[in-house]
């Protein structure tokens, strides 16, 4: 083949090898016919005459794969990346803000929001004098990119609209898992995205919460994946490895349909024999089969869902709330020669009876979230977990469950 004159002056390589790859490796390519794809991808970048080509022909192969969860990151953007995941520090202004509702559903404990004085069940009335408008295709209020931010907020029992500036800045993220004892002695644990730079703290922090709550819990456990965006697997398999039980959990399924088990075993987690994360002070509960009620939202996603599939296929979980985000898929990262950065959806989640899912994962009842009452007593998604471990912990269904997919 005669390559255009954009592959002739260099920019073939990369592209070559991120279509070959994608080809290889991606979860979903059987899903396209393959030959158009690429053709077409190499017509789309010979239509910029720079890297840029190159870059939008990728992306336009992940947009037609429906790997919303995937992307490219250009050589400017890799070091941050890789300095951030690593060090557990990320850039921004520090909070989420849900869409449509536009309330602040999440603050970074570190982070400029927190900082300036906002509150979670704040509502976003205006972004820099502007109707907030949603992030692509987050569930989110777009921020902006810009160094600074004016957000116009309403908060309850407040006659007057408050103005925060905020500006954008470096911080560390140290979120941990969180737990109380809620009524009828039921176990509560927040789990929060995990970054790697945190593992031996996450993990132990989450069994110190499961012991230390464990001698009052008799009515079962709440876990709380409203906010987990993501990030390690492994870190969360073993801080909630109590709740789970030992033994296979889940597992990942690659392209060629090979999968691979997610097993707790003593305070770690494998993926197959291949140790990923453990605490060194590992804690077994009382009652080793306890009631669980998972809760989700819109915002769960990635490593999130995988947790809420790790859940699946046992009859003691039930979840409450929202679709999650719909992007159950494990990442892989290749470095491109020009020093890009491609993130490949590779693999799928299985739950522990074999089944997968590409679609948002519907919760067991759905329940629409108020996220002004989020935490609190008048919680509709919390309250309903808690009303099912009180009143209906001790029915069991002998049915397969309805919310599983068959792997394709």
């Amino acid at each position: 083949m005669k390559w255009p004159s954009v592959f002739r002056r260099g920019l073939k390589r990369p592209l070559d090898e991120a279509l070959d790859w994608i080809a290889e490796n991606s979860v979903l390519r059987n899903g396209v016919d393959w030959v158009t794809l690429r053709q077409s991808a190499l017509v789309l970048a010979e239509q910029t005459e720079s890297p840029v080509g190159a870059y939008r022909a990728i992306r336009f192969v992940l947009e037609r794969l429906g790997d919303v969860h995937g992307g490219l990151l250009p050589p400017a953007e890799v070091g941050w990346f890789q300095k951030g995941t690593a060090r557990g520090m990320v850039r921004g202004h520090g909070l989420s803000v849900i869409h449509p509702e536009r309330v602040v559903v999440h603050l970074d404990a570190d982070g400029p929001a927190t900082r300036s004085g906002v509150l979670v069940g704040d509502v976003v009335e205006a972004v820099n004098g502007q109707t907030p408008v949603k992030a692509g295709q987050a569930p989110l209020v777009d921020l902006g990119q810009d160094t600074g931010v004016e957000l116009t907020l309403r908060r309850e029992h407040q006659a007057q609209p408050m103005i925060v500036t905020l500006e954008s800045d470096l911080y560390t993220v140290t979120e941990t898992p969180r737990g109380q004892r809620l009524d009828a002695n039921i176990g509560y644990v927040n789990v929060p995205s995990a970054l790697r730079a945190t593992a031996q703290s996450y993990v132990n922090q989450a069994h110190q919460i499961i012991q230390a709550l464990d001698h009052e819990v008799t009515g079962g456990w709440v876990v709380d994946l409203r906010h987990n965006l993501g990030g390690d697997l492994y870190m969360m398999i073993a801080g909630l490895g109590p709740l789970l039980g030992e033994g296979e959990v889940g597992g990942l399924v690659n392209a060629s349909g090979i999968r691979r088990p997610w097993v707790y075993r003593n305070g770690s987690a494998f993926l197959g024999s291949s140790r990923r994360a453990s605490t060194n002070k590992p804690y077994c509960l009382k009652n080793p089969a306890p009631n669980v009620a998972i809760l989700t939202s819109r915002l769960t996603a990635s490593a999130g869902e995988a947790i809420v599939m790790a859940f699946r296929g046992s009859f003691r979980t039930r979840s409450f709330g929202e679709l999650t985000a719909g992007v159950p898929t494990g990442l892989e990262n290749k470095k491109l020669s020009d020093g890009s950065l491609l993130r490949l959806s590779t693999t799928l989640f299985s739950d522990r009876t074999g089944y997968t899912s590409i679609s948002p994962i519907l919760p067991d009842q759905v329940v629409a979230p108020d996220w002004t009452l989020l935490g609190t007593e008048r919680d509709p998604v919390l309250r309903s977990a808690t009303d099912w471990l009180s009143n209906e912990a001790d029915l069991t269904r002998d049915d397969e469950p309805s919310h599983v997919v068959r792997s394709q």
